[in-house]
């Protein structure tokens, strides 16, 4: 009788279930967990990167001061060997356009001295939060191993009962019992309890009763849709 086959297939499923949600919410938290580690790991790399730069550019900035520094020494020093007005005027140009090079490169250093320090902070609260996060992970993670490994063996023998007992149970049932299923959060069959559905508790007329009680055919309770059975037999 098919009927009594889904009636032990439920039975199996909320085994299932119960083992399920004896994990909690420790695989989603494990999951979110691992998610927010990857991102601030890519985030700390991009900032790593970026303060790599910045201290590339403060070097450049620093080279071009110390040049520019040679080139206005050397413009000083023929300051006083010109001849004529022009030539004056031409040196005091190249000075004046070096020491605008100088002051220029020395605010970039400068500018770049504090966005080193920003990163550089923001690296290390980047750090501490890795390293912190990396221990609760570690540590949820743990207590699920040792969940999932002590209810290992219970889930593969309901496993295995199950698909014994799918096996019995015609593909258009079976489809209709997993439609259900989902819909109801795991419940697709309801047992009748005197003359209610024992799961939306709605009325079920006597006659109705009596043709589910043979369990020979489906009948749907028609307020929640789900499969009527009388387990029991009793009113």
């Amino acid at each position: 009788m098919q009927l009594m086959d889904l009636v032990d297939l439920q039975k199996i499923d909320k085994q299932i279930m119960r083992i399920e949600e004896s994990m909690g919410s420790l695989p989603r938290e494990v999951d979110a967990l691992r998610d927010k580690l990857n991102t601030m790991t890519n985030e700390l790399k991009s900032k790593e990167e970026e303060l790599t730069e910045c201290r590339l550019s403060r070097a450049k900035a620093e080279s071009d001061i110390e040049a520019f520094g040679d080139k206005l020494k050397k413009y000083q020093d023929q300051v006083y060997s010109v001849t004529t007005n022009k030539e004056y005027d031409a040196i005091s140009t190249e000075i004046e356009n070096t020491e605008h090079e100088i002051e220029t490169n020395e605010t970039q250093v400068l500018e770049l001295m504090d966005g080193e320090e920003k990163i550089s902070e923001e690296i290390k609260v980047l750090k501490e939060s890795i390293s912190e996060l990396e221990e609760t992970l570690e540590s949820k993670d743990k207590v699920l191993q040792e969940k999932m490994k002590e209810s290992e063996t219970e889930s593969l023998r309901l496993q295995h009962e199950r698909e014994l007992c799918v096996r019995k149970v015609s593909r258009p049932l079976l489809a209709t019992y997993e439609r259900i299923k989902r819909r109801h959060l795991g419940v697709a069959l309801a047992e009748v309890q005197k003359y209610s559905c024992g799961e939306c508790y709605a009325h079920i007329p006597v006659q109705t009763v009596v043709e589910i009680r043979k369990m020979d055919h489906v009948i749907y309770c028609e307020t929640c849709g789900r499969i009527l059975v009388s387990v029991n037999n009793k009113k």
